[in-house]
């Protein structure tokens, strides 16, 4: 009798079991979202704010063991006994493979290879007869005393580059946009890969590209360390960072360009023709690849080419208040060779990889664009100049006395003048969004109608 009694109730028990399971699942979906698995909001605030009025702030999420500090969580060990244990592994995990991300720079103390000043690193000592040989040395700033006593270092190590596919293609790369940067130029960057950098394939001829950069000057070490993972960053979603271990200056400019001449022959050798420039230009590229596509028709495929805008008949500049100021004490002639502007030099492959072999026969100079016209001088060579390089800007004619008031309302910031150039130096980032879109505008218009 007792059997069938109880055997009566067992209909009841599945029945509340069902209502309790269904009741115990609503409740969960009402408290935590589904999709995200995360506390809603306006309860985590109330469970929050309960915990703190019983002197108790992490009280809530005490409760809710399964909650890291975002809300979130997994509901499949919601209940786990092991749960905090679980998450604490978790934590340490993902730190793990934060400081993987960042091995080198994850903190200022593995910086230690790093310089702590212009020119100076670990890896190069300063030459210290340099303040006896050199007349009236200590009249020097600080700057020019740091340049003569490390002006012999020209190796450092490669902190971030591009993998081994970067230059290997088939055909050769024909043309390597070679950008100089600095880490805290990344709306450069950003709109240069956009626009005019893009890599690929253009009617057949491979075009690749690199950012040139030091390491972050002028900045606190935490913000250095910052600036460092801000390029691993770059360097893993682009591939186009090449980074060395100097203090990115305006004295260490050559440093770079040389640097980038190594990271040349040893990487990307089979290059036919390097633009070498800076981050504020505007590149007209389909005008530059037509550039070298003339010079290929012209059978000069093989040969040297060295071009842009050109200067010539100028020497060093001897005020100190100048950026450009050069002592006698670190170059005593009074005249440099001409030289191309350094805001973009077109070169072929062939000529890059020669000024390399006679740049270390020369003593360094800190103004890069005239210590590669002087390389180009030790090699014989002259630089071409080529009028579509508008280094110094676009200059519109000047206009006669009736239509001066009419030409005063006429910007040359046009796409119809930009669509003639190669380049165009000191633009904003926004302005070469604007100019690259404008150039490929169907309806675009120029001349007279």
């Amino acid at each position: 009798m007792k059997i069938i009694v109880a055997l009566n109730h067992v209909p009841a028990l599945i029945a509340f079991t069902l209502v309790s399971l269904t009741l115990l699942i609503l409740t969960y979906n009402i408290l935590v979202d589904p999709t995200s698995h995360q506390l809603h909001p306006k309860l985590r605030a109330l469970l929050l704010r309960a915990g703190a009025a019983q002197g108790h702030p992490s009280q809530a999420e005490a409760e809710l063991p399964w909650l890291d500090s975002t809300g979130r969580g997994d509901p499949n060990t919601a209940f786990s006994g092991s749960n905090f244990y679980q998450h604490q592994q978790q934590q340490r995990h993902e730190q793990q493979q934060q400081q993987q991300l960042f091995p080198r720079l994850w903190d200022e103390s593995s910086m230690s290879g790093a310089p702590s000043w212009d020119g100076r690193s670990l890896q190069c000592s300063p030459n210290a007869t340099v303040a006896h040989a050199v007349e009236d040395f200590a009249s020097l700033s600080q700057a020019v005393q740091d340049f003569l006593t490390h002006r012999h270092c020209r190796s450092f190590g490669l902190i971030l580059q591009p993998d081994g596919s970067k230059c290997h293609s088939r055909p050769n790369v024909t043309l390597l946009l070679a950008i100089k940067s600095d880490a805290r130029n990344l709306e450069r960057r950003d709109v240069i890969r956009r626009t005019w950098g893009r890599e690929g394939s253009v009617r057949g001829r491979p075009v690749r590209r690199v950012f040139l950069v030091g390491v972050p000057s002028g900045e606190a070490p935490e913000r250095r360390v910052h600036l460092n993972a801000l390029l691993q960053e770059e360097s893993r979603e682009h591939g186009d960072i090449v980074q060395w271990n100097f203090l990115d200056t305006f004295f260490n400019l050559t440093l770079k360009q040389l640097l980038f001449l190594d990271w040349l022959h040893e990487r990307c050798a089979g290059a036919r023709y390097v633009f070498d420039g800076d981050d504020d230009v505007f590149v007209n590229t389909p005008n530059l690849l037509e550039r070298i596509a003339a010079e290929e028709r012209a059978g000069r495929g093989d040969g040297h080419l060295y071009e842009g805008y050109v200067i010539s008949n100028v020497g060093p500049i001897r005020a100190p208040s100048s950026k450009y100021f050069v002592p006698v004490q670190v170059h005593a002639g009074d005249s440099y060779p001409p030289y191309v502007g350094g805001g973009g030099i077109l070169m072929a492959g062939r000529t890059a990889l020669d000024i390399r072999r006679v740049a270390g026969q020369l003593a360094m100079l800190p103004i890069d664009d005239v210590f590669l016209g002087q390389c180009l001088a030790a090699l014989g060579l002259a630089p071409t100049r080529h009028p579509a390089f508008r280094t110094a800007g676009i200059s519109l004619p000047a206009p006669n006395r009736g239509a001066a008031k009419r030409a005063a309302l006429v910007s040359s910031f046009h796409p119809c003048y930009y669509r003639e150039v190669i380049l165009v130096h000191r633009v904003e980032p926004f302005q070469t969004l604007i100019m690259w879109a404008a150039l490929r505008d169907p309806r675009l218009r120029c001349g007279r109608p």
